[in-house]
């Protein structure tokens, strides 16, 4: 028995000694990635560097374009944190600080610091997003993956360095060569010329030292020839043509290599084109395809928060928890080069005139509140042409939103001529809000509402292919939302969620708690609206509704109050719930946060958003639709008779007006959603008024 377990253990001992020379004997995969890095470059300079020579470089690439989110005004250093932070970043610092020399690493790279790393770091520690400067090059070093730079985009005496910033760790120090590959010519732009040969020998020295490596070359001649003080020697043909073969001299080896563009001329900006290009180059992508992100989901269209977690799953790594984006997905696509410029064109003419055609779209509105109302209080002679044209008057702004989601059926995302897209929304409001001025008879506002309800519930199960482009959704390239309903929209929804109840209320049919729980799944759960704020504030305005058939007349404050905080906790519930079905989405993110016991993570979201919903009452235009519709909403208080209405109207308008209340202090941009929101029940109110009118 004896002689058998120190068998046994003899066995064992062997086992385990042996065990590290058995995993050495398996064949390490070596992984190595180039990022070239290309200041200044434009998504305009970017197609035409992809066109050239019969659109080679378009074969196993896939592509897509970023939008320019950052913590703050974007510049270049804000962005340059922002792409290699994985988090919404930023810098007060306008200027590069020269990298300081530690020491030689070996004959071909350096050990560098950046001098002004702690102040980045202390600086994002104070903001909302609280961005970790160094995670990436800190995350690939942990892992064994070797981090180094070539190359700068100093122009003359000014120093110009980004990709240092791709490859430091969290010390702020990192490997590289700043000199390599750059020439310096007094004749170009800069006084500086990137070196084609230099760089791909500077490369194979590194992945030859090292078994996974991370490099970044920094392609500065682009910016150099962007710089307002260049005398722009160079043809633009020509420095593309230089960018385009050494990216084709790097394509003959079997590595994954990365192109992305930052910090484009301002020129481009200026158009609307505030995107930057974001292109893989691998022999195991299709030879056609496209990336999709996940986290904006629209073809064609990224986040500068997924570049981090892209790079990261290039070596198998995954992201922090923490970071906002997702990697990068390939999927396989035929016409790329068109499609892509077609949807970005059309992203970025939408985010271009977005500003003039919703300042006049809420200008309009504003005046057809006032109009209403002042019709209201001195008509005293019951026109029926006056009644008639008004109404439809009326109808046409409760329609608006319908016709403003529908558009893009017509024209798709293309650049649309902004007085034909506005000539074609008011016609449908217009035609629509006469037709049912003339037949909808007693029951108009309950068909408005449902067509709303409707439409934008169709939009949603199809994943929202309109809302997305519609002036009335969300626009990517500024980054507050990507999916579901916007705050736009969900204040609309609301108030037609609550009129649509109306004649079951007038009834008290059972049937009304059905319907509460359709509209607050299509707002809350992560496969359809994704809106915890509108949820929640819908949720509210439906508690005010039955709370009239649940209580006795006499007011309890304190009953109230806690019932109220019961069913806020209750709503809370359901939307944890909505968010176990379909894909991850912030919502599930901050409630995974939340069980975690990330409190801290938690209230700073929290004040980020009420943040968010200050400057938007400061400075958007929907403030002006908001004072006015409030205002309007005091004054009916004061001057309506409580016979005007039908009690059953009257309960709804005052749930929807609480609704209302709730959105405005519940969601981070509850001006918008509470300014639509009350529009929407003013222009019930004046219809119900103008039937009972008639009707007298």
């Amino acid at each position: 028995m004896i002689r058998k377990t120190i068998f046994f253990l003899w066995i064992i001992l062997i086992v385990i000694v042996s065990f590290p020379f058995l995993s050495e004997a398996k064949e390490e995969e070596n992984t190595h990635v180039v990022l070239v890095l290309v200041p200044g470059l434009s998504s305009e300079g970017f197609f035409e560097l992809m066109e050239q020579e019969d659109d080679k470089l378009w074969i196993n690439a896939s592509a897509i374009m970023l939008n320019r989110v950052t913590e703050g005004r974007i510049s270049p250093l804000s962005e340059t944190l922002t792409l290699s932070s994985g988090m919404p970043a930023t810098s007060s610092n306008k200027m590069f600080h020269p990298l300081e020399v530690q020491f030689p690493i070996n004959t071909f790279e350096n050990q560098y610091t950046l001098p002004a790393f702690k102040q980045y770091k202390n600086e994002n520690k104070q903001t909302t997003h609280q961005a970790e400067i160094g995670m990436l090059g800190e995350i690939l070093q942990t892992n064994n993956v070797h981090s180094s730079f070539i190359g700068h985009s100093d122009f003359y005496q000014e120093t110009f360095s980004f990709a240092p910033f791709f490859t430091v760790d969290k010390l702020g120090e990192t490997a590289g060569n700043r000199e390599a590959g750059v020439k310096k010519e007094e004749e170009a732009p800069g006084g500086y010329v990137m070196d084609v040969e230099q760089i791909v020998e500077q490369i194979k020295k590194v992945q030859q030292q090292y078994a996974s490596t991370w490099t970044v070359v920094e392609w500065g001649d682009i910016y150099r020839q962007n710089h307002p003080s260049s005398p722009s020697s160079k043809k633009e043909k020509e420095v593309f043509g230089e960018l385009r073969q050494f990216i084709t001299e790097l394509r003959t080896s079997d590595h994954p290599i990365f192109l992305l563009g930052m910090a484009p001329p301002s020129k481009s900006i200026e158009q609307g084109l505030k995107m930057v290009p974001f292109v893989k180059w691998d022999q195991h992508l299709p030879v056609s395809s496209a990336f999709y992100s996940p986290t904006v989901k629209q073809q064609y269209l990224g986040s500068s928060l997924d570049v981090a977690p892209s790079f990261l799953k290039t070596f198998g790594l995954e992201a922090p928890r923490k970071w906002n984006g997702n990697y990068l997905i390939s999927e396989e696509k035929q016409g790329i080069a068109h499609e892509m410029k077609k949807e970005t064109a059309g992203a970025a003419h939408i985010h271009v005139t977005r500003a003039s055609v919703l300042s006049t779209y809420i200008t309009l509105l504003v005046i057809l509140l006032v109009a209403g109302f002042l019709y209201w209080k001195g008509n005293k002679q019951n026109s029926t042409a006056a009644t008639f044209v008004l109404k439809s008057a009326v109808l046409a702004g409760m329609i608006s939103p319908i016709s403003f989601t529908l558009a893009p059926l017509i024209f798709g995302r293309g650049v649309v001529s902004v007085p034909l897209y506005f000539a074609a929304v008011s016609f449908f409001s217009i035609g629509s809000g006469a037709l049912a001025a003339r037949w909808g008879k007693q029951r108009t506002v309950w068909i408005v509402s449902l067509a709303m309800l409707a439409v934008l519930s169709l939009d949603l199960f199809l994943g929202a292919p309109l809302i997305q482009r519609s002036y009335l959704g969300y626009d990517p390239l500024i980054g507050a939302r990507y999916g579901g309903i916007g705050n736009e929209l969900g204040g609309f929804f609301t108030a037609a969620a609550i009129l649509f109840l109306e004649p079951f209320w007038k009834e008290r049919s059972k049937i009304i708690w059905v319907w509460i729980l359709v509209f607050l799944i299509i707002l809350g759960a992560s496969i359809f609206g994704k809106n915890a704020g509108v949820m929640l504030a819908s949720g509210l305005m439906f508690f005010t509704l039955v709370l009239k058939t649940t209580t006795s007349t006499k007011f309890h404050p304190k009953r109230l109050i806690l019932n109220g905080v019961c069913v806020f906790l209750g709503l809370l519930g359901l939307l944890w719930v909505f968010q176990q079905f379909g894909e991850m989405s912030h919502i599930g993110g901050a409630f995974q946060l939340m069980l975690q016991g990330e409190w801290g993570e938690i209230l700073s979201i929290i004040s980020r958003k009420m943040q968010m919903n200050v400057k938007i009452i400061m400075h958007s235009n929907w403030t002006k639709l908001l004072l006015t519709s409030y205002v309007i909403a005091a004054l009916y208080l004061l001057f309506e008779s409580a016979q005007t209405l039908q009690p059953s109207q009257q309960d709804v308008l005052r749930a929807g007006a609480m609704g209302s209340v709730f959105l405005l202090l519940l969601n981070d941009s509850g001006a918008v959603a509470a300014s639509t929101s009350m529009f929407f029940l003013l222009c019930a109110r004046y219809v119900w008024s103008f039937d009972k009118s008639q009707h007298k």
